[in-house]
């Protein structure tokens, strides 16, 4: 499965260099390999690496970056992105690989607490046009490419590999739609409409969604929050924003059709004034968790959903 985004929406970051912090704490780190094999040209979230970080009592450790470097007959530029997955949230920023091979991943705000254990999933998005066949492997290579406030240890003796399939992937294509009012102060508001669209190659499952807000609002500025389906069907619920994401797991696959296309809505009491401004986007990708549907086709609704 992969993702495009119509319109197209650039979201720029301004990325600083990596901080050097002063050594405070221990990181001890654990690294270990995904057994993948043959995988679509366009799938994504394919895990490669996981790497499990533990933190030594005296004070809690933040991560910054780490480096991960690409190898194998395949060209870097058949990996679309690489990023940082914990429990199936996105908690990097994305990154690819560039001349020399490496990609440093990138951390917002990260950290692990003293006496703690974090586990964090490197997963990558393939091109739907990369060369069928190739090649890749995937190693974190030195302990100073973990950058971090704590003097690091640990075992990093794991490499990922995988091929690509001739098969390729169909296309999931997200248009983001208008409100039908300004949003303010109120329950039950509508705060975010997208469509998403499947071309003609695949049916799709899409499992979680999450959302990213490009405006001020955050946490408990938004309470109940639901994503509905166009019939009206809850398909998720949240208390509240996770900072400023809203990952909306599905109570259960929804089905997208091949050749179909669904509108999803975003209904939330909103507590904030106008000032902590909302505008929610699908930030990357990977940010649509969904699988190719396999099997048997089942009986169409005559509201064309798949729910």
């Amino acid at each position: 499965m992969y993702v495009r985004f119509v319109p197209t929406l650039f979201i720029l970051s301004l990325l600083c260099p990596i901080a050097m912090h002063a050594a405070g704490g221990d990181l001890q780190v654990n690294v270990s390999p995904y057994r993948i094999g043959t995988v679509a040209r366009g799938a994504q979230r394919v895990p490669l690496l996981q790497l499990k970080l533990t933190a030594s009592c005296t004070e809690s450790v933040s991560l910054d970056a780490v480096t991960v470097v690409h190898g194998g007959q395949g060209h870097r530029s058949d990996i679309l992105r690489i990023y940082a997955l914990e429990e199936g949230k996105r908690v990097s920023l994305t990154a690819t690989f560039g001349s020399d091979t490496a990609a440093a991943v990138r951390f917002r705000s990260f950290a692990i607490p003293a006496c703690g254990t974090r586990t964090l999933t490197f997963a990558v998005d393939i091109s739907s046009d990369a060369t069928a066949l190739a090649s890749h492997q995937f190693t974190i290579e030195l302990l100073s490419d973990i950058a971090t406030s704590a003097t690091v240890s640990g075992n990093l003796r794991a490499s990922s590999s995988l091929s690509l399939a001739p098969k390729k992937y169909g296309v999931i294509s997200v248009t983001y739609l208008d409100l039908p009012r300004t949003l303010s102060f109120g329950k039950q508001r509508i705060v975010s409409r997208f469509r998403l669209q499947a071309d003609s190659a695949d049916d799709h499952y899409i499992h979680a969604i999450t959302l990213t807000n490009d405006g001020k609002a955050k946490n408990v500025d938004l309470k109940k929050i639901a994503l509905l389906a166009s019939n009206g069907a809850i398909l998720a619920e949240r208390a509240s924003m996770d900072g400023s994401t809203l990952r909306f797991v599905l109570k259960k696959p929804f089905l997208l059709r091949k050749n179909d296309n669904q509108v999803f809505q975003v209904r939330a009491d909103i507590r904030a004034s106008r000032r902590q401004t909302i505008r929610f986007l699908i930030e990357e990708p990977g940010d649509i968790e969904a699988s190719v549907r396999t099997g048997r086709i089942v009986p169409r609704r005559r509201d064309g959903g798949g729910y």
